[in-house]
């Protein structure tokens, strides 16, 4: 006879199958992993609760269980990177040093390819780098880096910002490997931004706006009266936001902002239940926000320009000169700019001009950024450019096609006449 189950079998927790135990383990791991969370987030009371709710039988693995686990699964995914990339023919790469908020520096480095007309980017390395950041070490580092993925002599540029210990890097790395660089295009727009926002009249605009700005930052009490005149004033009710020194593009956004909520922000500077006397001085002279209003004209085509730059799904070599050019047109001294707007308008076109050498037509930068966008079809026809520099344009680009042709037919010859050689030897005389 089959013997009956008691209560109690009921009223255990049942057995979690191994395939759910498995599949349940490598969802956490994509949890930590795709999610950023630390590996101590296992051992958290309310995720083990959690986990003990919907999953009775299922017991959570170790901290060190998971951590060998991210490890392998690192390694198995570098092993596919590897692999993706032997099909590729050139390799560029961009990379940076960063530090971290806990003051610890990091450099990473990212490879761009194309396969079938589809662009590839992927994160190489993200490692600490707490060495001295010379140009040597920094080109050790990065010789590392391309050897482990066995990719040094596919590397065609390196994309970098303009710092001098980078320079001499890739000086170094040109010399002893063949490896070409480019400066970062939207770093290179930061800093001519800078140039101009340096302007004495710009310059105490930036600094009065902070200073309004951390006022309602550091306030509850200023937070609550800008959000209490905003809903009088039936206008949505948004933060101001602050500037961060290393992005230009943060000005812009702090400027934009402002103007959004100037007149609650008056309303808030002029109640006396809100704002003491002593801080009504804060709010911007009338001047000083016609000003910001013009220069958040002059900057919205930047900040295009910069995110499109900053884009990992976008070609952007082909579109520097067309975009540079576009923006030199767009400021372009008019009638009723103020002294300070010209002023900043001059720095910013001298500077793009002579970290672009866009004066220069022999220069090699200037020649292969031609080249670029010669070869891309919506910028073809060179529109940006005069009759001279487009012939000459084409002149450079025909002597490289001829080059490439020789080149390849020199090759395919040498090819046959080895097969050739090979034959003769192997025939019986």
């Amino acid at each position: 006879m089959r013997r009956q189950n008691t209560i109690d079998a009921y009223s255990r927790p049942r057995d979690c199958p191994e395939h759910k135990k498995k599949e349940i383990t490598e969802r956490i791991i994509d949890m930590i992993t795709l999610d950023c969370r630390s590996v101590r987030s296992v051992e958290g009371k309310g995720f083990c609760g959690l986990l003990e709710y919907l999953e009775p039988g299922y017991k959570i693995p170790s901290r060190k269980h998971f951590t060998q686990a991210i490890g392998s699964r690192h390694e198995a995914g570098k092993e596919k990177l590897a692999a993706l990339l032997s099909k590729a023919q050139r390799i560029a790469l961009t990379t940076d040093i960063w530090t971290s908020s806990a003051t610890e520096a990091y450099i990473t480095v990212t490879c761009h390819f194309i396969l079938s007309w589809e662009i590839f980017s992927f994160v190489l390395s993200t490692c600490a780098f707490p060495e001295r950041h010379t140009g040597l070490a920094i080109s050790e580092k990065l010789l590392d880096i391309a050897d482990s993925y066995n990719i040094k002599d596919k590397i065609s540029i390196v994309v970098h910002d303009l710092a001098t210990n980078m320079e001499l890097c890739l000086s170094i790395l040109e010399k002893e490997e063949g490896w070409s660089s480019l400066h970062c295009s939207a770093h290179c727009l930061q800093l001519c931004l800078k140039a101009g926002l340096k302007v004495r009249a710009i310059s105490n605009l930036m600094a009065a706006s902070r200073k309004l700005v951390g006022h309602f930052k550091h306030s509850v009490v200023a937070t609550q009266g800008l959000l209490q005149k905003c809903t009088q004033m039936n206008q949505p009710y948004l933060k101001v936001v602050q500037e961060v020194s290393t992005r230009w593009n943060s000005s812009y956004y702090m400027l934009q902002r402002l103007i959004k909520l100037r007149w609650p922000i008056t309303a808030a500077l002029s109640d006396e239940s809100i704002t003491k006397r002593s801080d009504r001085y804060l709010d911007l002279k009338p001047e000083q926000w016609i000003l910001a209003q013009d220069l958040v004209d002059i900057l919205g085509p930047f900040e295009v320009a910069t995110t499109y730059f900053g884009s990992e799904n976008n070609v952007s070599v082909s579109a520097i000169l067309p975009i540079l050019y576009g923006l030199i047109d767009s400021i372009k001294p008019q009638q009723n700019d103020s002294a300070a707007i010209k002023q900043f308008k001059r720095e910013v076109e001298i500077q793009s001009k002579e970290r672009w050498d866009l004066d220069c037509d022999d220069s090699p930068l200037f020649s292969s950024l031609t080249a670029a966008t010669l070869l891309d079809p919506r910028f073809k026809d060179l529109k940006f450019l005069d009759v001279n520099q487009k012939e000459r344009a084409e002149l450079e680009m025909i002597d490289k096609v001829k080059q490439c042709v020789c080149t390849a037919e020199n090759t395919n010859s040498g090819t046959e006449d080895q097969v050739d050689h090979s034959q003769e030897e192997e025939c019986p005389h």
